[in-house]
Order: C-alpha cells, then structure tokens, then sequence
C-alpha cells in the first residue's frame, strides 16, 4: 500500500510538473517551449535510427563518431582516419534524415567518395601538387560535408569555382574531408595524414556542432549512451524510453541535463583538440581558417579565447557575422514544400521565425543544417578572406 502511494504521489507530482513547464509564461517563454516541442519531434524519428537500424547508407545515423580524448594516441589517430576515409570510389544517394520520412523521396541528394577517400564525384590525379597549385582541404562535420545537398552546392565546392575564376587559375584545388558528425578529432587524424602525404597550403577548421554531446566514442545522450550489446539487449526499453522523452517536457528536460551533464569538460576537451590541430598545421607552415557556424551551441568565446592566445596568426569567421548582413535580400527566397518550418504548427511558426536559435530561416535546409543559400554566402566570405590575406599569389 505505502508502494502505491509513493508511486500516485510521483505520477500526481509529475503530472503537476508536466503541466506547468508546458504553459508559456510560468517557467519557460512561448520561444524556449516551441524550439523544445521541435526539438521533441525531430529527435523521436532520429534516436531510434541509433538504436534499430542496420546502416547501409553512411549518411544517415548510426554514425562512427568520436569523443575529443586521448588527442595524443598514434594508434587511436590511424584508426579514426583509416574508418572514416574506408568508403573510396563509391557514390551514395541519401536523404535529409532530420525531415520526415514523408519527405524522404523530395530530399534525396547524391554523394560521391573519390579515389582518396574525400567527397568529390572526381577521382583526384596524382598525390603530388604541381608546384604553382594551391591546394585547400576543409575539415568539419555535418555544413562542411554539405548535409542533405548535391556536391556542387556546398561551400568546398563553390569555394574553388570562385577561387578559380577570380585569379583565373585551373591549379586551385578545395578538398571536402568533412563528415557527418565529426569532432575535432576527427580533423586531427586526418590532418596529420594529409599534411604528410598531400601537403595543403591551407586547411578550414569547421567543427564544433556536435562536439559537446559527445560522451566517448559512439555515446551521445538520450538512446546513444549504450554500446551496442547493451542496446540490442534493452532495444525495447529504449525505444520507450525515447517516446517517453519525446512526449514529456518534463522527461526531455530531465535526461537532456543528465545527457549533457559532462559539456562543461566537453568544451575543454574540444579547445585542446583545436589547439592541437592548429599546432600541426602551425608546424607544417600550413595556414588556417576556422569557421563558428550558426547552429553551434559553442559560445564565441570558445573559439576566440584559443585563437586570441596564439601567435599563429588565423582567420576566424563566425557565420553570424556573415549571414546577418546579407540575409535581407534572401528573405524573398519561396518556401518549398520541403523546408523545414512546413512542418511546424501554424501557431508555432511565426514564434520559430523570431527565435534566437532560428536565425536565418531561409538560409537552413531544415533545423540544424544551411541549405545552399548559406553555402554560396559562407562560400564568398571565404573567398574574400583568402583573397584579403593573399594567401593566393
């Protein structure tokens, strides 16, 4: 009898919880509860990808994804590059995962992986660069790999087209080694392989998105904190344990602070890896620009504190800075039935439009990724800091 009580008292208690997080005004403002309620539904169809799917198609979750730890281990480093570079000479064709399955036809892109193991349609020639070449690789996770959109949008790629064109040369080349869900660890083990063996002039740091949920390898929150054993084991209990955090703001705020109780030596962890990955290039003479995106849960400050404290002169760009004074003349662009606030209630819309974390709506292909409009615009702003620094001769 005293069981049942404690438990009706809990369900009663809840229950009163429940309710008052879900009207604006008492805890949480109208903005703060329409980004959670969408945060719910997108993360109720991605979480049990982790958990149920046997994973054909490599840009779709479950992802190999690696926590900024042990930064130093040769070992670790060979194996991060060697499973992430594994997929030569093969295309792929995949969707935007982050929108729902009723739009999985619409939003198919294609991918290539070349020769060297980097995303392009193009084998690469040779290893070697021609003396008078200038040679750029991009680093970085989800917007650097260019999510959800043909090669020919993303920001690598219209990078070398207008490189191309403005100093009217053939032999500048942008490399796309991003991936979906990398972390700085990631650009580490790759880095110290290309700068032996394809020797850049200069390498974009694009990383920062998913950095702080990152737990250890292959562990985010909510249904990822398992290995894989244990998670076919409990698949059931996770799969409910996910509709429950999918339904209840009480439960997603509760196990999203539990989930994220370790971003604080996240965060450290993720400044050291950039230290270090701006100290190998530093070593090789190899020159950096390091990218903030929108999206990025990252403060400023983040980034600047380590840049600021080095001698190493790079160039920082904050896509805030970017996107804002140009983003007036794109707020004519149409909405297609494709874009991510199409599926957000009528009544939640106009408060997702105005919000913080919904900067720049057309310029997003759904809710966390840019679409190709904020490519071309991070495109130019790269192209005008390279060209401003005359790194290009």
């Amino acid at each position: 009898m005293t069981i049942l009580k404690v438990l009706l008292f809990f369900v009663i208690t809840f229950s009163f919880v429940e309710i008052g997080l879900r009207v604006p005004g008492l805890v949480y403002t109208k903005e703060n509860l329409a980004t959670t309620f969408y945060l719910m539904k997108i993360l109720d169809r991605i979480n049990p990808m982790w958990v149920e799917k046997e994973n054909l198609d490599p840009y779709s979750p479950p992802f190999e994804v690696f926590a900024n730890i042990d930064i130093s281990n040769e070992a670790r480093l060979t194996k991060i590059n060697t499973l992430l570079r594994k997929n030569i000479s093969q295309k792929f064709e995949s969707y935007d995962f982050l929108k729902p399955e009723i739009f999985k036809e619409k939003t198919k892109y294609r991918a290539c992986v070349n020769n060297f193991g980097f995303r392009s349609c193009t084998d690469f020639k040779a290893l070697k660069k021609n003396s008078k070449s200038f040679r750029i690789i991009t680093y970085g996770s989800y917007q650097a790999f260019g999510h959800g959109l043909d090669e020919k949008y993303t920001y690598s790629s219209v990078l070398e087209n207008k490189l191309q064109s403005k100093f009217k040369k053939n032999n500048i080349e942008v490399w796309n080694s991003a991936h979906h869900a990398a972390t700085a660890i990631t650009g580490i083990s790759h880095l110290k392989y290309d700068i032996e063996h394809y020797k850049p002039d200069l390498v974009i740091f694009d990383f920062g998105f998913v950095d702080p949920a990152v737990l250890s390898d292959n562990y985010f929150p909510y249904v990822m904190h398992f290995s894989p054993e244990v998670k076919k084991m409990l698949k059931p209990i996770l799969l409910a344990l996910n509709y429950f955090i999918s339904k209840s703001v009480a439960g997603f705020k509760l196990w999203n602070k539990f989930g994220l109780a370790k971003v604080g030596q996240n965060i450290i962890n993720f400044q050291t890896s950039m230290n270090e990955f701006l100290d190998i290039a530093q070593k090789a003479n190899t020159q950096v620009i390091v990218i903030k995106q929108i999206q990025v849960d990252l403060k400023r400050d983040v980034y600047t504190d380590i840049l600021t404290a080095r001698a190493q002169p790079v160039i920082f760009i904050d896509a805030d800075d970017i996107y804002k004074p140009v983003y007036a003349k794109y707020v004519s662009l149409p909405v297609s039935d494709t874009f991510w606030l199409n599926e957000v209630k009528p009544e939640q819309l106009a408060i997702l439009q105005n919000a913080h974390n919904f900067r720049y709506p057309r310029l997003r292909l759904d809710f966390w990724q840019i679409n190709e409009y904020g490519q071309e615009i991070l495109a130019e702003a790269l192209t005008d800091s390279i060209t401003n620094s005359k790194f290009v001769k």
